[in-house]
């Protein structure tokens, strides 16, 4: 038996056991556990991802190499994985096998920990890909979230939001007329989805109001991120107001539903 990389391996005639390269016992298989077969083995693989047996972009040990090493059946190690896939620990790609993923990036936006500060901590660099900036026909739910007269025209921004080398989400916005002038063009590749509109503080004190919604990725957004059609994404859909309350900008974000979430804190309402 060869055990997967960086592992070695004994075995039982009730488990197998995977001790790691620093010597630490890894959870083991139990048949005799009121806990699901799929569920100790989801766990283990999970204990030396976060260990860091297997980094993000490596391939973890297949489906056959699974069963053989565990003893376990098909269907037993594809629902460990196929969970591993839901949680976003994993990608399986057909004709290539499963690899971690990295871990997912956090956007809070009642903090001062934004998506660029996230971007950062993971040890990659922010940054922005402009696809395309400047006037353009006003969709017609803009235009009533701008609150513009028909056939009236705004400042698009078409943009994808960049985590080292790879993009992570498309970003489009709609500026209205009357706050184009607040645009730093020379920002539009730099800081937070608002930097661009808000450095100049002529929009000091606006408030954002948010949707999120889950989504599939269509064909213009698998294609701008390399993902599969169909692929869970997470859109925000947010509209910018001044202080005073009238709209400035009309923004939809598509991020990865494997490379980021959403985090909202905030007291416990009385009754759900």
């Amino acid at each position: 038996m060869v055990a997967p990389k960086g592992l070695h391996v004994r075995t039982t005639q009730c488990y197998y056991i995977f001790t790691s390269m620093n010597g630490l016992s890894i959870r083991k298989i139990e048949r005799g556990s009121p806990v699901p077969l799929y569920y100790q083995l989801k766990q283990i693989l999970v204990e030396q991802i976060d260990v860091g047996t297997w980094k993000p972009g490596e391939l973890i040990p297949g489906e056959h190499e699974l069963q053989n090493r565990f003893g376990l059946s098909r269907t037993t190690v594809r629902q460990a994985l196929r969970e591993l896939e839901t949680e976003g620990r994993v990608v399986r790609q057909r004709g290539r096998g499963t690899f971690v993923t990295a871990p997912k990036l956090t956007h809070e936006p009642d903090t001062d920990h934004g998506l660029t500060e996230s971007i950062a901590a993971s040890g990659m660099k922010a940054g922005w890909q402009v696809l395309s900036a400047g006037w353009s026909d006003t969709p017609d739910e803009t235009v009533e979230r701008l609150r513009l007269a028909p056939g009236e025209q705004v400042y698009r921004l078409h943009r994808l939001r960049m985590a080292g080398d790879q993009p992570i989400a498309v970003h489009l916005a709609y500026v209205a007329p009357v706050f184009v002038k607040a645009i730093d063009s020379t920002l539009l590749a730099e800081g937070g989805s608002l930097h661009y509109l808000t450095s100049s503080g002529q929009l000091d004190g606006c408030r954002a109001e948010r949707l999120l919604e889950a989504v599939p990725a269509d064909r213009d957004t698998s294609e701008a991120l390399g993902i599969s059609m169909g692929a869970p994404m997470l859109q925000i859909r947010r509209l910018l107001r001044t202080a005073s309350g009238q709209p400035a900008e009309d923004f939809i974000g598509i991020y990865r539903g494997d490379r980021f979430q959403y985090r909202v804190a905030g007291a416990a309402p009385p009754t759900l």
